[in-house]
């Protein structure tokens, strides 16, 4: 199968930047946090947003571990995009526009899930210092509506493609 090689856009750039510069900045930030906060702190919220589970202050290490794993889950996935599911047939003639389109869907999901976690990690800090610890509701909205719409937007976009091909 060919295989083409991806013009990088200045949007794809900045949102590639963008997330390693945000997961660079949570690091920080915990690292910085992470002394002043006390030994317990609220690490789950039920689906209300109120505290249903505490734990030690490390267990906010996970977050950007987990962070930095799928970026990097995301990073490697991006240099092989003939090796993706398709819901369209790839070939000679939409591979680049497809593969392109597909790349820009995974930063928009990497990036959201980057602006997510950092959230939840600033909101945790916030939490364990003024005891006050329920999780708006619309930060769930958020993840589900960032996760979602670029999903069914890329599956249309991708079919008009594929219909305008044949």
């Amino acid at each position: 199968m060919y295989i083409p090689s991806l013009p990088s856009h200045r949007t794809d750039r900045v949102m590639s930047i963008l997330a390693w510069m945000s997961i660079l900045f949570l690091w920080i930030i915990i690292g910085y946090k992470l002394p002043q906060i006390p030994q317990i702190i609220p690490v789950h919220f039920d689906g209300s947003g109120v505290v249903d589970g505490y734990g030690s202050k490390y267990t906010l290490l996970f977050i950007p571990t987990i962070l930095t794993g799928l970026s990097l889950l995301f990073h490697f996935l991006l240099k092989k995009p003939e090796r993706y599911n398709y819901p369209v047939q790839i070939t000679t003639q939409n591979a680049q526009k497809i593969y392109a389109i597909t790349a820009r869907m995974l930063r928009w999901l990497r990036l959201n899930f980057c602006i997510f976690f950092f959230a939840i990690s600033m909101h945790v800090i916030n939490s364990s210092k003024t005891k006050h610890a329920n999780l708006p509701v619309f930060w769930l909205i958020f993840l589900l509506a960032g996760t979602i719409i670029p999903l069914f937007v890329y599956l249309i976009v991708v079919g008009n493609n594929q219909s305008a091909k044949t």
